[in-house]
């Protein structure tokens, strides 16, 4: 006859026995990837880029041998200087020129 929950006999059998060790799952470690977006490349750590990589496509750190754009041309008047592309190139690949 096997243990039951309401079989008092075997209570015992369902609980953990004392100083038994019993195993934690630890929950997935889970990166806001939208906090410190605008400045990701200074402000990230190297954790949070690989998971925000990984897990969304945001904070991957590619070296691209050319820039489409250099984002640091004209980016004291960006909202007036820039074209549309260059404004969503250069916020997507470097969090510069985000539009708000």
């Amino acid at each position: 006859r096997g243990c039951t929950a309401e079989a008092s006999a075997c209570a015992g059998a369902l609980a953990p026995t004392p100083g038994t060790p019993t195993t934690a799952v630890a929950a997935p470690t889970v990166k806001d990837c939208d906090e410190g977006w605008p400045n990701w490349e200074w402000e990230w750590s190297p954790e949070k880029m690989d998971w925000c990589c990984t897990h969304t496509g945001r904070g991957c750190r590619r070296h691209v041998a050319q820039d489409l754009f250099d984002c640091d041309v004209d980016f004291d008047n960006w909202e007036e200087s820039w074209s549309s592309h260059k404004k969503s190139w250069c916020c997507d690949q470097h969090g510069r020129g985000c539009q708000v």
